[in-house]
């Protein structure tokens, strides 16, 4: 919803944050280089940013050939022999690009010019890319500009993420024999027959288990990876309580804790990910890690909204709910009977019951006005 909303895609390293302007790639684990904050990346921003994505790449278009000239709201054109310039309002059929010049004394004054000349579809969607990375990472214009609006931290996207990349990457530094066995165990615990099947919310539930029981891995578990699951547990622990402790004081101190735990655990990620066997050369997923770091506090505690909201945690649970009751009652009913059976016996049966909650909030509704007319 957030990609959704704002259009950014990923930006250049300066770009790459939905949040703030100017949090660089390079700084995104270090809690010091966001202790002054930054300029919010609001829709308004977003929609400049796009903007100057569309002049930049209508500057490459009018320079590529080296032969426009721009006044007065005309394209000119020079011809080839005269070099007088000819505007594109004279064009003899509208649309075409073909113009003449009508020059006295000119040798071609009869010969067809190219006012327009055609660019490869793929240079204009190099040239295209290339400018709207520069300019944010937006890919269109925002739909919402105008309109004030109020985005949180994808709590699930983050902290489901990161709980992912540790335990596969711990299961991945693990010996060919006690990989398989830790794999078999993972999955008995998570109810799934393969570690592509698991929800965001599963891995973080595996993270929870291997911290109460380590030999769920190895036996002598590296104390580093040991390290890693206590603080993954405690950031995601402590996130969820900034986000549903009952009063101020005890969100602003699970902030506080998540905010810790995240910056210690960031450098850590940062040096072991090298050692992955299995992806140790592509880059490290900071992003997931620089929420926590450096924006989490700033939308927690007394500054939390207070509205209802739409939770990505709801929508794996409600997922979840569905595919266990389709399972167990698919037989030959129709799906209108399915749907309105579980709306029937949801409560009773599976005792399944996601209302809404401040756990990864991604859409603030503060009023609803509708118009009668």
């Amino acid at each position: 919803m957030i990609h959704g909303l704002w259009g950014l895609t990923g930006g250049s390293d300066a770009g790459r944050c939905p949040v703030c302007v100017g949090c660089r790639l390079v700084h995104f684990l270090r809690p010091s280089r966001h202790v002054t904050g930054g300029d919010d990346r609001d829709v308004d921003v977003v929609g400049g940013q796009w903007e100057m994505a569309v002049w930049a790449l209508a500057n490459f278009c009018v320079r590529a050939k080296g032969a426009f000239t721009l006044s007065d709201g005309d394209i000119f054109t020079p011809c080839p022999t005269c070099k007088r310039l000819i505007p594109l309002s004279s064009e003899a059929v509208e649309g075409t690009g073909i113009l003449y010049c009508h020059t006295a004394g000119c040798r071609t004054a009869n010969t067809p010019v190219q006012a327009i000349h055609p660019i490869a579809p793929s240079t204009l969607t190099e040239a295209l890319n290339g400018c709207r990375r520069l300019a944010g990472g937006v890919r269109g214009y925002s739909p919402l500009r105008g309109v004030p609006v109020a985005l949180q931290l994808p709590v699930l996207h983050c902290t489901g993420n990161i709980a992912k990349r540790v335990v596969l990457f711990i299961l991945a530094c693990q010996p060919e024999g006690l990989q398989d066995k830790a794999r078999r165990v993972l999955l008995a615990i998570a109810g799934k027959g393969c570690l592509g099947s698991l929800y965001l919310r599963e891995f973080r539930e595996l993270v929870a288990a291997a911290v109460v029981q380590p030999d769920i891995y190895s036996n002598h578990l590296d104390p580093a990876f040991f390290i890693m699951l206590q603080l993954t547990q405690l950031m995601n622990a402590s996130w969820r309580e900034a986000l549903t402790g009952p009063d101020a004081v005890a969100r602003a101190g699970g902030a506080a804790a998540a905010q810790l735990a995240a910056s210690l655990l960031g450098p850590l990620w940062e040096d072991v990910k090298p050692l992955d066997p299995v992806t140790k050369d592509t880059k490290v997923a900071t992003l997931y890690l620089h929420a926590p770091i450096a924006h989490m506090q700033i939308q927690l505690g007394v500054a939390r909204s207070g509205v209802a909201l739409v939770s990505d945690d709801n929508m794996e649970g409600h997922l979840r709910g569905v595919g266990r009751f389709l399972h167990n009652h698919g037989n030959s009913a129709s799906p209108a009977e399915l749907l309105s059976n579980m709306a029937a016996v949801q409560q009773a049966t599976i005792h399944f019951s996601t209302p809404r909650s401040h756990l990864s909030a991604l859409v603030f509704t503060e009023v609803i006005r509708v118009c009668k007319c």
